[in-house]
């Protein structure tokens, strides 16, 4: 029996041959001339170049999206410091989707800044609010996405912490 499939205009994607318990099944594959057939199925449906961007096209197909960030004055130590920011598709807010705030002190290595996530309101803003001892910290915010929104990375801020007075 075969088996072949031209899987939605995306070139031959499939080809099974089931052949019995008899040893000379092999045989009679090649003597029926299925290895033709296949090279003849090939031929006639090559992939295109859909099937190289399949997974490409999907993700551009998402509607992009827009995540920004800043922070409140410089604080000192042990003080709160507030970074807010807007996400948006377009002009469009976006409304109750999830923002996770991620910090670094070299803006290579970067882990969540909070184990909380914010949720933007009806104008699509967030707030995160968060004390650390002094030091430079380089923040950022972002978005996973969704089926129909791409995800999005803001901006870095900067936060110099002071050192307290004594």
């Amino acid at each position: 029996m075969l088996d072949w499939s031209y899987a939605n205009g995306i070139g031959f994607t499939q080809f099974c041959v089931w052949c019995s318990h008899d040893p000379n099944a092999l045989s009679d594959y090649e003597h029926l001339g299925f290895p033709q057939i296949v090279a003849n199925l090939q031929a006639e449906y090559p992939a295109t170049s859909l099937a190289a961007t399949s997974s490409s096209a999907q993700t551009s197909s998402k509607l992009q999206t827009h995540l920004t960030i800043t922070s409140s004055a410089t604080p000192a130590a042990g003080q709160p410091t507030t970074l807010s920011g807007t996400l948006t598709q377009g002009s469009t807010p976006r409304r109750s989707a999830k923002v996770d705030l991620q910090i670094s002190t070299d803006k290579t290595h970067w882990e969540l800044a909070s184990n909380i996530a914010a949720t933007t309101n009806a104008k699509g803003a967030y707030t995160f609010s968060k004390s650390l001892p002094a030091g430079i910290y380089y923040f950022r915010a972002t978005y996973a996405g969704n089926a129909t929104y791409a995800k999005a990375t803001s901006n870095v801020v900067t936060i110099t912490v002071k050192a307290p007075r004594l």
